[in-house]
This record gives C-alpha cells, sequence and structure tokens, in this order.
C-alpha cells in the first residue's frame, strides 16, 4: 500500500510540478532541437495557434552558432524591391549536418565610385534550413541602415575578382540555430 502511495504522489508532483520541467528543459537543452520539441510538449494547448507556439519555443531555444557554420554556408543572392523596402533575396545550400539553422544576417557592401568608401547594410532573415538542405530560397526582413549608393544598386552589377567599383557584394555573418 505505501509503495502504490507513493508511487500516485510522485506522479501527481510530477505532473503538477510543469514550471519544474520547463525549467529543467531550459537549463538541459537550450540550443537544442530536443529543447524545441519539449517546449512545444509543455506549452498550453488551445490558446496559441501552433505556429506562435513553434515560433515563440524555437526564439526561446536557439543560440547564435560558431563562426565556421555561417562560412559554410553556399548560395546566390541579390538586392531586391518588395513593395517600398529593400530585400536581399536568394537561394542557399545548408552545409552542416549538426545544426538546423533558424535565422541568419546577411551583410551587404556596395562600392560605388573609385576612393569612395563602401556603403554597408544588413538584414536578417528568418527560417528552418535542416541540416542537407539544397538551394533553399529566402527573403531577408528589409535591410537596415541602408547606404547612400542603395539607390544605384539596381544598376550594378555583382563583385567579380578583385577589383570593387560599381558592384555590390554580400555574405553571411552570424548565425542562429539549434544543435540536433
Amino acid at each position: 500500500m505505501f509503495r502504490f502511495v507513493a508511487l500516485v504522489s510522485i506522479a501527481l508532483m510530477t505532473a503538477a510540478c510543469k514550471p519544474v520541467r520547463e525549467t529543467i528543459n531550459e537549463i538541459t537543452n537550450h540550443g537544442k532541437l530536443a529543447g524545441v520539441a519539449n517546449c512545444i510538449e509543455l506549452s498550453p494547448q488551445g490558446l496559441l495557434s501552433e505556429e506562435a507556439v513553434r515560433g515563440s519555443c524555437i526564439a526561446k531555444f536557439q543560440t547564435e552558432l560558431p563562426p565556421w557554420v555561417a562560412q559554410s554556408f553556399d548560395g546566390r543572392g541579390g538586392p531586391s524591391s518588395l513593395g517600398k523596402d529593400k530585400v536581399f533575396s536568394g537561394v542557399i545550400t545548408d552545409s552542416p549536418d549538426e545544426y538546423v539553422i533558424t535565422k541568419f544576417r546577411v551583410s551587404v557592401v556596395t562600392y560605388a565610385s573609385e576612393g569612395d568608401e563602401p556603403d554597408h547594410a544588413s538584414a536578417v532573415v528568418e527560417g528552418w534550413f535542416e541540416p542537407g538542405s539544397q538551394y533553399v530560397e529566402f527573403t531577408s526582413l528589409p535591410l537596415d541602415d541602408l547606404p547612400k549608393s542603395w539607390g544605384e544598386i539596381d544598376g550594378m552589377a555583382g563583385c567579380d575578382g578583385e577589383e570593387k567599383r560599381d558592384c555590390w557584394t554580400w555574405t553571411i555573418v552570424g548565425t542562429w540555430g539549434l544543435a540536433l
């Protein structure tokens, strides 16, 4: 009888201690895909849409990834307009096998006439890029700190080689995600 009461008590305490389970999950699984899965499971059902719960859990558990992850991307892209906003869009291939990428920051540099200082802009791309994804399309949020030469960018080509004049380049400067 004592054993039965003890088991029932433990079961009730575990079920009633949802905040404790959430805290343990945050401590042990921060930066991990398992943390997001547990967070979704522990979230109240019916109050928010599945997409809102998923987004909230991803934001809570994602972490900035090592710099080499940004260097492992391959892709093509270019500046474009989305309504009145200037954005950066393209396709990427995600090669790190050990991470799901949840967002990355694109840095765009424009080089106007010779002798002018280059102009910089950046934007965040949010998404869900699974390991081994091939040619996933992306569009950034509107670019921050638009450079003065951005108005001329539609007539510029991507930089090719060492000469940097009347052209632009881009790179991924930061990545966030979840370890598998």
